[in-house]
């Protein structure tokens, strides 16, 4: 969306000429896009709620239609624009940006799935009956079959997300589960990468929720468990973890 964006607000500093093709936009029809856009922005900033990039999907096509109209208006030529928009789409959808993002908002989400399926289709032939700790959205897929994950439903343990608080509060009822499945809440670039994201980390932090996971090396240690299975998919991972209790009995005459 930066990229048609930019080029409107470029368009829209080249002056019009008296040979610049009529405005096909009434004054109206901006206005009606302007006050669904701004009633958005207020809703989400008062009622808050997550910070979903599919919130935004109803509002893209109004921003892409008013970059279109200055466009037309300013240079008359505007389809290699709406090319580079396109073009634009795409990189998206295959390149990952240098900051952590959710992996929903492009094709990372498949790798995603594909790497909880395979998890999850693991724990339901080795581990049928076993207790799964984890966190959101994976226990939702254990938990419902009409998902298209599991075949049964799992039981499962729920936590918050993979920080070190979170396990450390998992740490602290071992007898509440016998298995965990694991995996990346976000796509994070690689230690060796440009990361933009970075510097805001602590504001993301205080404001957004964002954390860091622990990695399956980390839990197992942390949660005295042993990894069982792990997988990995262009910066996406998870893992499946086993903990074997010691049970007391007494038999009571």
């Amino acid at each position: 969306m930066f990229v048609p964006v930019t080029c409107a607000i470029a368009a829209f500093l080249i002056p019009t000429t008296p040979s610049s093709p009529r405005q096909t936009v009434s004054r109206q029809t901006f206005a009606a896009i302007f006050i669904v856009l701004i009633a958005n922005w207020i809703a989400f900033s008062i009622l808050g709620g997550a910070l979903l990039t599919r919130y935004l999907l109803p509002m893209y096509p109004l921003i892409l239609l008013v970059c279109i109209a200055i466009w037309r208006h300013h240079l008359g030529q505007w389809l290699w624009l709406a090319g580079l928009t396109a073009v634009a789409f795409l990189c998206g959808i295959w390149i990952n940006p240098p900051y952590a993002f959710a992996p929903e908002d492009n094709l990372t989400y498949r790798d995603m799935v594909i790497l909880h399926l395979q998890a999850i289709h693991l724990i339901e032939r080795q581990y049928p009956q076993a207790t799964v700790l984890s966190a959101w959205p994976a226990t939702a897929e254990m938990a419902r079959p009409e998902l298209g994950y599991s075949h049964t439903p799992l039981n499962t343990v729920q936590l918050e997300n993979f920080s070190f608080d979170e396990m450390q509060k998992a740490a602290a009822d071992p007898g509440a589960y016998d298995t965990a499945l694991i995996f990346s809440t976000k796509w994070e670039p690689p230690p060796n990468r440009l990361n933009l994201g970075k510097p805001g980390e602590h504001a993301d932090a205080k404001y957004f929720d964002f954390h860091h996971d622990l990695t399956p090396h980390e839990a197992a240690a942390l949660l005295h468990g042993t990894i069982v299975w792990q997988g990995q998919r262009k910066g996406e991972w998870a893992a499946v973890l086993r903990f074997p209790r010691a049970v007391d009995a007494q038999l009571i005459r």
